[in-house]
């Protein structure tokens, strides 16, 4: 009796299985909503089986070549011609074989929905129709059974259409959910059948079917419907390789109460390569069938395949070309993966030992990103590109790298530099306090720590100890100043004496002849008073880096002290501050605002 029910699900299955090609957008078992990128011709082979499975307690194994391929006109458009065929065994010791098949068509469409600034998520519906024209043989040789011969030969014609939804976060994970239904209509058959242990095969087998028939050759017409519906899963652990696994269904119109004898898993590893012009995957994975209360036993297939895209029509436009380096080292980053933000049609460059990119940009105004496993992502704007020979610099900061901290320590009354000690007290973890002293003559500093949650306190002699709190991510550059507040307060004249401007040329400290009447003003001055101070400020137009102005500032007030002191002047009544390109006095837009900016002042204390 279970020989019997066993032929008779071998032609159930012959007659309704489907199984339809998917393309490298989805997985093994569900289409993906987003459609290939315009041009791109797809090659794959999705599915490749060997089937283990026990029905009934008899062995049923087979292999299952399949071929796709799939070509899309435009971004949200995609056709699929497929072909699939099951050659298998039925207990293999008996010599039982069958063969199974179906081809067809599939048209598919998408649109992606993009999320957030970056558009690096994105919600995509769309739908998929597809037809199919089906073949199945069958040849049961039940002699090692002791039984007659039976023999089958069945045609089916097949269409549906499926629902798509795709949630796609980071390209990293991705969800893919189908729902739809296929109707399945036996154009013409024939059937050879024999009596087994007293039971018409072809009595039992059509006995709910309104048809008549002729037991040894008959041609009827039979229809069924199917409710189809799956869950996708799709992580991408690094760029090259990902898990999927899909939870998928085909259950009977006419048997929807029992649906979880229709449930299968398939659980994968998928590995994925590509470039500007072709990409691949391979895939593998298995099948398991989900117990229930029906079924006693555990049916399985391992699946595998392979997926090659070409881009028929690529895009000649406009290109911006690069390098991407680590900001610290200035060395080439190699493998680092530079995109346009929002652009999913816009292939991505992977870069070499060189470290160099060429990516195709879109019109108008756009993100341009950088991302490495080893460093932080970076983001610039379109408009904020500068090009040296044509070519960009992206200089990425690693995870590794600490953020620095810069500034200047000054007296509150004076503004007079100060030799301070800077402690970094680490407030997230249990790290060492990291200690850090100011140069003496310029009250400057610059120092890197790791990223993270600090107090940093200041203190000098003479003055009170201050602090300030801030959370440092790697890559920052911080410039934080301090002005202490003295133990004592000095008193002060109530006006300050005003002294005439010392000017420089663009980009030098050298104190000119012409200077000479400013100088010999502040000599008589110091001369003639001998308790009064002075300070001497520093100051640069806005041209350059402003940490190469600060220092130039410095300079160009050393070179005032130094003409000073040659002249007798005490130098512990001279004090020095630069200022850099800040509290200009002239407009640095025009040359005489600029001109007026590079001075340095003679303010009496």
């Amino acid at each position: 009796m279970k020989k019997v029910l066993l032929i008779t699900a071998i032609l159930v299955g012959l007659a309704f299985a489907y199984n339809a090609g998917l393309g490298t957008k989805g997985t093994f078992e569900t289409y993906s909503a987003d459609c290939e990128n315009m041009g791109t011709l797809n090659l794959l082979s999705p599915h490749v089986y060997f089937i283990m499975d026990d029905i009934l307690g008899v062995s049923v194994m087979g292999v299952g070549p399949s071929m796709t391929v799939s070509f899309a006109p435009w971004h949200y458009l995609e056709f699929s011609m497929f072909a699939n065929t099951v050659l298998g065994f039925i207990d293999p010791l008996s010599g039982i074989a069958y063969m199974d098949g179906n081809g067809g068509g599939i048209v598919k469409g998408g649109v992606p929905i993009y999320l957030g600034a970056q558009k690096r998520s994105f919600i995509a519906p769309g739908i998929a129709g597809f037809v199919y024209y089906k073949p199945s043989l069958m040849h049961l040789d039940l002699s090692s059974w002791g039984y007659d011969e039976i023999g089958a030969d069945i045609t089916a014609l097949g269409f549906g259409g499926l629902g798509l939804l795709t949630f796609d976060f980071d390209s990293k994970f991705r969800i893919n959910i189908n729902g739809g239904y296929r109707s399945l209509n036996i154009q013409s058959g024939s059937l050879a059948l024999s009596s087994v242990a007293g039971m018409d095969i072809a009595n039992n087998y059509l006995t709910t079917k309104p048809v008549t028939y002729d037991p040894l050759s008959m041609t009827y017409p039979i229809a069924t419907s199917t409710v189809m519906g799956g869950v996708s899963l799709e992580y991408w652990m690094a760029d090259f390789f990902g898990i999927i696994v899909d939870g998928v269904a085909s259950v009977p119109q006419n048997d929807l109460a029992n649906f979880l004898n229709y449930v299968y898993v398939v659980p994968g590893l998928r590995f994925g390569f590509g470039s500007e012009s072709s990409s691949f995957n391979i895939d593998f994975g298995g099948k398991l069938d989900i117990p229930d209360n029906n079924a006693d036993d555990l049916g399985w297939a391992i699946m595998g395949g392979l997926g090659v895209a070409f881009d028929l029509m690529p895009d000649k436009g406009n290109r911006i070309r690069g390098i991407v380096v680590d900001k610290e080292t200035a060395e080439p980053i190699v493998g680092a993966k530079v995109y346009i933000s929002g652009h999913p049609g816009i292939n991505p460059s992977i870069t070499e030992e060189d470290g160099r990119f060429s990516v195709k940009i879109p019109e108008g105004a756009y993100t341009l990103v950088s991302e490495h496993p080893d460093y932080l992502n970076y983001y610039i704007d379109s408009e904020l590109i500068e090009f040296e020979e044509g070519v960009v610099m992206l200089e990425m900061v690693s995870k590794t790298a600490g953020a620095v901290v810069m500034g200047t320590v000054t007296g509150e009354e004076d503004k007079a530099p100060v030799a301070a000690e800077l402690i970094f007290q680490r407030l997230d973890t249990e790290a060492d306090d990291i200690v850090y002293s100011t140069e003496p003559v310029t009250g400057y500093y610059r120092t890197k720590v790791p990223a993270g949650t600090y107090r940093m306190y200041v203190a000098a002699s003479g003055y009170k100890r201050t602090h300030k709190s801030m959370m440092l991510s790697s890559g920052d550059e911080v410039i934080v100043d301090f002005m202490l507040e003295p133990t004592f307060k000095p008193v002060l004249p109530e006006e300050d004496v005003a002294l005439p401007s010392i000017y420089f040329d663009r980009g030098g400290d050298f104190v000119s002849g012409s200077d000479t009447k400013a100088i010999q003003q502040a000599i008589r001055m110091l001369e003639t008073d001998k308790g009064t101070r002075i300070q001497l400020q520093g100051y640069t137009d806005s041209v350059g880096e402003s940490e190469m102005n600060y220092r130039l500032s410095v300079r160009r007030a050393e070179a005032v002290k130094e003409v000073l002191v040659r002249h007798g002047i005490d130098p512990y009544r001279i004090n020095v501050v630069g200022f850099g390109e800040f509290e200009p006095k002239g407009d640095n837009r025009t040359r005489s605002g600029r001109r007026e900016n590079r001075r340095v002042d003679i303010v009496a204390l």
